[in-house]
C-alpha cells in the first residue's frame, strides 16, 4: 500500500506541474500597427488584408489617411494602395509599429499600386 500511495503521490505531482506550466505559460502579447496612406494623389483606393475590425476593403480614401490594427503574434497585416485611373500623383504606403517604420512603398502615374506587409515575429 506504501507504494501504490508514494506512486500516486509522485503522478499528483507531476500532473500538477504539467498542468500548471502550460496554463501559466505567458502569451505574447499583439502590437499595434498604424497604416498610413500618403501622397499627392487625390483617390486612392485602400485594400488591407489582416487590419482593424470592420474595416471594408476596397474603399476610395483621400490622402492622408490612416488607421491602427492589432497584429497577432506571428500574424501579418498587407495593405495596398491604388491611384486612380487617371490620376498622376504619388501615393506612399507605410506600416509603423514601435514609432518605426516597418514597410514602406512609393507608386507614381496612373493606375499604379503601392503595397506593405508586415508579420509580427516576438522575440523569443
Amino acid at each position: 500500500m506504501l507504494l501504490t500511495f508514494g506512486g500516486c503521490t509522485a503522478g499528483l505531482v507531476y500532473l500538477g506541474n504539467k498542468v500548471g506550466n502550460d496554463a501559466y505559460e505567458p502569451s505574447k502579447p499583439s502590437v499595434v500597427a498604424t497604416l498610413k496612406i500618403s501622397g499627392t494623389s487625390k483617390k486612392v483606393t485602400l485594400k488591407i488584408n489582416g487590419g482593424p475590425p470592420g474595416f471594408s476593403s476596397g474603399v476610395s480614401v483621400v490622402p492622408p489617411y490612416q488607421t491602427t490594427t492589432s497584429v497577432a503574434p506571428n500574424a501579418n497585416v498587407n495593405m495596398s494602395a491604388l491611384n486612380g485611373g487617371s490620376e498622376k500623383g504619388t501615393i506612399t504606403c507605410s506600416i509603423i509599429v514601435n514609432k518605426k517604420v516597418v514597410a514602406t512603398k512609393t507608386a507614381k502615374g496612373p493606375a499604379e499600386m503601392a503595397s506593405c506587409s508586415y508579420t509580427y515575429t516576438p522575440a523569443k
